[in-house]
């Protein structure tokens, strides 16, 4: 009894822990020189997938297993040299981390009113969709070589795919657009079209959510 009251708890302190490692790697790595991208980012998108599953309260047992077994091949992909796993791996990633996203929406919808945990939720949520997205800008820039024009990032000994794939993402995820980045691939500029709405979607969805669960307490 007390095993499942554990497994049924909600546990702020993940929640805070899971947004402060999903600002690392989307804020504060890309700022970092290029040789620390690659001994920092594995690490921290493991424990992003571990407490991302930790974080929420419906079947998370089998969420938890499941983190860990991506988090296994994950290990595996990258210390090996077996890139047919790796794509492999990437699109179990990229659907774990959506699966994530609505996860947490349905813990902001089901809570009754807004608490602090509620608000950082809906910040991950935001973020993890930006990151997903970023691995799907990879993802296809790996199958279609050529998808994005990097050409107005600078030096091409600086370029890293990692952090050029999360600026893009989120400049495009906020609408902004610099255009520094170009897609040129019609896959590619679908998926600059969904990256848009769905920024724009998530916002509004979840503001009316906030909203609404706000009015409903005070009245």
């Amino acid at each position: 009894m007390i095993q499942k009251e554990w497994w049924n708890q909600r546990f702020p302190k993940v929640n805070a822990l899971l947004l402060l490692l999903v600002i690392f790697p989307i804020f504060i790595i890309p700022s970092l020189p290029r040789i620390y991208t690659s001994y920092l980012y594995p690490p921290f998108f493991s424990c992003i997938c571990l407490c991302a599953a930790f974080s929420i309260i419906t079947h998370r047992r089998i969420i938890v297993f499941f983190a860990v077994i991506i988090n296994i091949f994950f290990w595996l992909s990258y210390l090996g040299e077996w890139q047919d796993l790796k794509l492999v791996i990437r699109l179990l990633e990229i659907l774990f981390f959506l699966f994530m996203v609505g996860a947490l929406v349905r813990e902001i919808f089901i809570t009754p009113y807004v608490s602090s945990t509620v608000i950082m939720d809906a910040i991950t949520a935001y973020l993890l969709l930006g990151f997903a997205f970023s691995l799907l800008v990879t993802t296809i820039n790996q199958l279609i070589p050529g998808s994005y024009n990097f050409v107005g990032t600078g030096d091409i000994k600086d370029y890293d795919p990692i952090r050029q794939n999360i600026y893009y993402a989120f400049v495009t995820f906020t609408t902004t657009g610099y255009g520094d980045i170009l897609p040129i691939a019609p896959v590619a500029k679908s998926l600059a079209i969904l990256i848009s709405i769905s920024g724009q979607l998530y916002i509004a969805i979840i503001m009316a959510l906030l909203v609404g669960k706000f009015a409903s307490v005070r009245d």
